[in-house]
């Protein structure tokens, strides 16, 4: 229910923000996997083993009032790879590793919507809640394949956005998403539980360009 409820204020939120919005940017930049998420201890459950990859964003911010407060509605996908020292581990605790080793990558989808605010209408900050999407793709052991079903979480973001020009801006956002239960997944050729709860903080920055006037 509370997810529902969730996904109805963000799906809100964005056709407030196509109607009334008062800049929409693009972006695209590196996303840089943290804590859990970046851990690439094989041996850790809540370890994801994901390395640097690469975000692409849209976010609008509505009107700024007097005191330079505005929604803001931000939709993100990102790409993360396999981590290359987590394939070096898995590959050395195995007696002969197969030629067609497939390692997982990452692809998620948060959505966010909250406050931001621009003090003079310069640099902004940001803060809000997020609905998040995360898939990993599958990993392949020789004949095994592990599939891993996608998951929804939920959590929160903050951000910072520093104009380079009147149509360029270095937007820099960290999330903090909860929740993403793994099921079926790689991880179960350790013995490890079928059910993995991965907690995704990601950092992102984007050189963003300003669409429209």
């Amino acid at each position: 229910m509370c997810k529902k409820i969730m996904l109805t204020l963000f799906l809100a939120g964005f056709f407030t923000g196509v109607i009334f919005g008062q800049t929409h940017w693009l972006g695209t930049g590196p996303a840089i996997p943290l804590a859990d998420f970046g851990d690439a201890d094989i041996e850790h459950p809540t370890s994801g083993m994901a390395a640097t990859g690469m975000a692409f964003g849209y976010e609008f911010v509505g009107p700024t009032d007097s005191l330079g407060l505005a929604i803001f509605f931000n939709s993100t996908f990102f790409w993360n790879p396999f981590d290359e020292s987590s394939k070096t581990q898995i590959e050395s605790s195995m007696s002969s590793p197969p030629d067609n080793l497939k390692y997982s990558h990452y692809l998620g989808l948060p959505m966010s919507a909250g406050v931001n605010f621009s003090p003079r209408n310069t640099w902004q900050v940001s803060a809000g809640g997020v609905i998040s999407f995360f898939k990993p793709t599958a990993m392949v052991i020789g004949r095994d394949v592990y599939k891993i079903k996608g998951t929804t979480g939920f959590g929160f973001t903050v951000g910072a956005s520093l104009p380079i020009g009147s149509r360029v801006a270095l937007k820099v956002r960290y999330y903090w998403l909860i929740n993403h239960r793994l099921k079926n997944g790689y991880y179960r050729y350790y013995s490890l539980p079928d059910d993995k709860v991965q907690n995704v903080n990601l950092l992102t920055a984007k050189l963003a360009f300003r669409l429209g006037d």
